[in-house]
């Protein structure tokens, strides 16, 4: 029992403490308390806007460009005609999805750079850009149409220009489901005729019309919200035999477009397009007895695939009347002699003129209310038009980047608080520290005069001992060679410039090494010795170079000066096949000019800058403030300038 109590006193203080702890840093950050809130703002938004219905639920995928090994030297394109000018003020690409009901919601081969233009001409000799995003590439935030804002527009042709495809198991393609062309509410894009670059014609699934067909993965237009029921069902059962669901909508109207919309069934089954006919035609009329029928759509004898979720459009009817009616030809065979609707609209102007009116049927089957067909619901959502639609997804998008932006400034602001608590933190620390760092500081500079002094001591003991015996064997060689009864003269002279180059290269050494005094040069004498030992042969003119530097120029500079014309003399004998070499200085009360020049082969400076010999000249340049100027050419030599500030 007591260890029981412990336990429960333990996760009482545990619990609030962990609390404490993941929100210590916001103690710190007025801003990143800022940050968190508009994060948690941006997350409670995209959460109230609800989870998007968004599932491949046809054959009929969309259009995809060949699949290429290397991008075409023509930027290719696809290009709609709508058959007519007509006002634009939206223009929308939808991603393709491959797989039915694809669970990963990712879109397939969407193009990377592209821009969008309209036109008269479908040439495009004269055009409107709508949009461009050749720089860089598109930003894609998971499943999302892409939607683009113009200032209106007229024209007929809308054309897609990919500059930059995807890539497709190294492969590159591009591919869409749909392109959507608003005015106001409606799709003018709807059954646009469609031409395109390189077309992979692989029917139902990759074929033109498909990007104007209104079947996406998207589905319809609709805020997630379930209603009651999630269609309406006719049966046989009329006198006549037909199965009709009809409209009555009050007075006479211009209608321009019907929407139909299939059942998602939810209610027993899981089934898209669920009942929905495959032989069906609509008419209007403006007597209830449908006396003066007209027919505005027919499917005809090869009938419709099923549209799965998406609405099935009738645009550009032109027929003026009050009833409209969804007449059922032939069921499918697996509905049991039944058909369903979930919602019929009819547009006149921009307006549904179908919202709530009453609704007949032929025949109901069971008893759910007619009033389901124009009540504003498919199965699944409440209806949108069009445009809010398109505003709701690219809000989503916008929330999306504002999100990554809030987690990625969210993430810096957190690292740079705990370093700023760190610093706090080692404030005592510090403190305590000091007497301890004093000591230990004049311990070290203690120790760094000692070393000063054995490196005194080794270079004078290396400039006595080894430099003498350099010296020695240069003159008895020397001898050696003058000797008239010697025959290898040649060796001997060898021998002596090899004990002369030693002696350079150990006075360098001991510049190196800080011991300017023993090594008996100074700087520019250096560079001198330096280049007559690294470029034997090579004609060499020395123009200003007994010129003083300032002794305020420091040691380290002086250091880096040397080596990097240590690198570029050593990059001249190993790569520029040079005869001649021109070095000049140029010292004023604030800068040191540096000139290096030979006549070469020169080199691509494009290729050569990735080079590590390049890159550490580069990194010199940088230690010293200087500015470096390269100048060559594949041919023409090569000139080298440093300008280091005094």
């Amino acid at each position: 029992m007591i260890n029981f109590q412990k336990w429960i006193l333990f996760l009482w203080i545990a619990l609030p403490m962990n609390t404490v702890f993941a929100k210590w840093p916001e103690y710190f950050s007025r801003e990143l308390r800022a940050v968190e809130k508009e994060l948690t703002n941006a997350k409670i938004r995209r959460l109230n806007m609800g989870q998007p219905s968004i599932g491949q639920t046809v054959d009929e995928v969309g259009v995809q460009h060949l699949k290429l090994e290397e991008t075409p030297p023509e930027s290719p394109w696809v290009q709609l005609d709508m058959g007519a000018v007509h006002p634009i003020e939206t223009v929308a690409l939808i991603p393709a999805m491959l797989g039915f009901e694809q669970p990963q919601r990712t879109p397939y081969a969407f193009p990377k750079r592209f821009r969008i233009d309209a036109s008269n001409d479908s040439q495009f000799r004269k055009f409107t850009r709508i949009f461009e995003q050749t720089d860089d590439d598109y930003l894609e935030i998971g499943f999302m149409p892409a939607v683009f804002h113009c200032p209106q527009v007229n024209a007929r042709y809308v054309r897609l220009t990919v500059t930059k495809m995807a890539e497709v198991e190294g492969m590159v393609t591009f591919a869409l489901s749909e392109i959507m062309v608003l005015d106001g509410n409606k799709n003018v894009a709807h059954k646009a005729q469609v031409t395109m670059t390189n077309l992979l014609y692989l029917p139902p699934r990759w074929y033109p019309d498909n990007l104007t067909d209104g079947r996406t993965p998207m589905g319809p237009p609709i805020r997630r919200q379930v209603p009651d029921f999630d269609g309406l069902f006719c049966e046989p059962g009329h006198p006549q035999g037909e199965l009709w669901m009809g409209v009555d909508l009050g007075t006479e109207y211009n209608i321009e477009e019907i929407r139909v919309h299939p059942v998602h069934a939810r209610q027993g089954s899981d089934f898209p397009g669920f009942a929905f006919p495959s032989h069906f035609h609509i008419e209007v009329a403006n007597a209830e007895d449908f006396s003066d029928a007209r027919v505005v759509f027919d499917t005809g004898p090869i009938g419709m695939s099923n549209p799965g979720n998406n609405p099935v459009c009738i645009v550009n009817t032109r027929r003026t009347a009050r009833f409209v009616r969804f007449v059922c030809d032939k069921v499918t065979a697996s509905t049991e002699g039944k058909f369903g609707l979930s919602e019929i609209q009819v547009y006149s102007g921009d307006g549904n003129v179908a919202y709530q009116k009453p609704v007949t049927v032929s025949w109901l089957h069971s008893d759910r209310p007619t009033a389901i067909l124009t009540d504003g619901f498919t199965s699944y959502g409440a209806l949108l038009e069009w445009s809010d639609w398109l505003n709701e997804w690219n809000e989503r998008r916008q929330l999306e980047l504002a999100i990554q932006r809030f987690e990625k400034r969210k993430g810096a602001l957190i690292a740079s608080v705990e370093i700023r608590a760190a610093y706090v933190s080692l404030v005592g620390v510090l403190l305590f520290a000091t007497a301890l760092v004093g000591i230990v500081a004049t311990g070290q500079r203690r120790r760094r005069s000692e070393q000063k002094l054995f490196q005194m001591r080794l270079a004078q003991d290396l400039h006595d001992e080894i430099g003498s015996n350099l010296a020695g064997i240069a003159r008895l060689s020397e001898v050696a060679a003058l000797d008239e009864g010697t025959s290898n003269v040649g060796d001997w002279l060898e021998v002596r410039r090899i004990a002369c180059d030693t002696t350079d290269a150990l006075r360098l050494t001991l510049w190196l090494a800080g011991a300017r005094q023993e090594a008996g040069v100074e700087l520019l004498q250096s560079l001198r010795m330096l280049a007559i030992r690294v470029l034997p042969g090579t004609q060499i003119e020395f123009d200003h170079w007994d010129e003083s530097l300032p002794s305020s120029f420091s040691t380290e500079s002086r250091r880096h000066v040397l080596l990097f014309f240590k690198e570029a003399i050593a990059n001249i004998a190993r790569h520029s096949r040079a005869t001649q070499v021109n070095l000049s200085t140029r010292i004023t009360p604030q800068q040191l000019t540096l000139r290096i020049e030979d006549n070469g082969i020169g080199f691509n400076l494009t290729k050569a800058m990735h080079g590590t010999g390049l890159a550490s000249m580069k990194r010199r340049a940088q230690d010293l403030g200087a500015e470096l100027q390269f100048d060559s050419g594949e041919g023409q030599g090569t000139r080298l300038i440093l300008r280091i500030p005094l």
